[in-house]
């Protein structure tokens, strides 16, 4: 048997940052809104989410951008800390054995110069969460020479997200008035092109959980092979036998992060199980 072990750590550095040389974070007054009653959010929803900003009306609108380094407004970080373990062994007659274990995971730390603060701004995901195993064999059956294979293959969950777009309605009791993007309309009410929340920039939504803090179920699937090869002269045909996700897993490989009705709902599983008949001839 032989072991790898490896120990990874990545900071990146001379990160840049946008700023909008016409506005100040005093130019931004602080709201709130309350989660929704959800048995899918955290304590079935109803805390207060806070950290939005909406900028003042008289300065709503301005913009004269520049790109330069972070490092002028604060420590921005973005390191990546890994660790990987891998094996591979010899057993039996013949029979071979691969596999090991990984994680890893990227902190976060973001600066703004034209917000007071940032929501959720600092972000560092579980380490252990983020833990994924593989493991691959393969043996010769002591039946009609015939050589069987399998994968497993187990990993975390994809993360969680939950997007919200508040009406003007939701913000006006913290704000103390409409939006800025509201202008002078009364009723204030979300169009295509003037969305609801607006920030240092104008974004799809508010996060009301925490990101990569949350996960879906482990992935597990298993994969097998069973092949043959048979010498004819001096050509050799080997015929394989494939199954792929052999348990039938439907695990979630994509989710819908809008929250509503449909929040969490999959857009995309695990392929369903599948047999799949090869050969390979070499002459």
């Amino acid at each position: 048997m032989a072991v790898n072990v490896g120990f990874f750590r990545t900071s990146f550095g001379n990160l840049t940052q946008v700023d909008n040389l016409l506005v100040t974070p005093a130019d931004y007054d602080p709201y709130c809104i309350t989660a929704q009653r959800d048995p899918r959010l955290p304590g079935g929803g109803g805390y207060p989410v806070c950290d939005l900003y909406d900028i003042k009306p008289e300065k709503f609108g301005l913009v004269d951008n520049v790109v330069t380094q972070a490092s002028r407004f604060g420590p921005r970080k973005e390191v990546f800390t890994g660790i990987d373990a891998t094996f591979t062994a010899r057993y039996g007659r013949g029979g071979t054995l691969a596999g090991g274990v990984s994680t890893g995971h990227t902190v976060t730390q973001c600066v703004n110069p034209d917000l007071p603060t940032v929501q959720f701004c600092n972000n560092e995901p579980p380490f252990t969460q983020l833990l994924q195993f593989k493991l691959a064999g393969n043996y010769p059956l002591p039946w009609w020479g015939i050589q069987a294979a399998a994968n497993l293959q187990n990993l975390k969950g994809i993360p969680v997200a939950s997007f919200y777009i508040p009406t003007n309605a939701e913000i006006v009791p913290s704000l103390g008035r409409n939006l800025a993007a509201c202008g002078t309309r009364v009723p204030c009410t979300a169009t295509a092109s003037n969305p609801v929340f607006v920030g240092a920039a104008i974004v799809s939504g508010v996060q009301l959980i925490e990101p990569n803090k949350t996960f879906e179920d482990r992935l597990t699937q298993v994969d097998v092979r069973f092949s043959k090869t048979v010498n004819i002269g001096r050509t050799r045909i080997q015929g394989m036998f494939d199954v792929y996700n052999l348990f039938n897993q439907n695990d979630a490989l994509a989710i819908n992060t809008r929250f509503g009705p449909s929040w969490l709902r999959p857009s995309n599983v695990l392929g369903a199980r599948l047999f799949k008949l090869g050969a390979q001839l070499n002459f």
